[in-house]
């Protein structure tokens, strides 16, 4: 333990001993905040059911929808699909949790 006089208090050895472990904990925090952050990657088989400009909407082999976001896909990816292809995408949910942002697209195999 640290014995503090109160001419040290006057000087502002209290803070200097408060401000770096608590700087490091907040750094701590920080870090473990943006490494939770990170979004997981995940596959998604299914036919597609439309496509239009950077918008796809798939259906999944277990029978729901999801809308799909192509903006950081390559477009080579996904020029040449239409209704009725079995595709495999690649991507991570949205913040908003209301679609999948496809990183890649590549034919399933039937």
């Amino acid at each position: 333990m640290m014995y503090v006089s109160s001419s040290d208090v006057s000087r502002g050895v209290t803070m200097k001993a408060i401000r770096a472990p608590a700087v490091a904990v907040l750094l701590a925090l920080a870090v473990a905040t943006v490494a939770g952050a990170q979004p997981v990657s995940e596959r998604f088989v299914g036919t597609v059911q439309w496509v239009a400009g950077e918008r796809m909407t798939l259906a999944l082999d277990s029978g729901s929808s999801v809308p799909i976001d192509l903006t950081s896909a390559d477009q080579a990816d996904y020029q040449t699909l239409a209704a009725g292809d079995r595709v495999v995408v690649t991507g991570t949910l949205s913040p908003e949790r209301d679609r999948v942002i496809a990183t890649s697209i590549d034919r399933a195999s039937n």
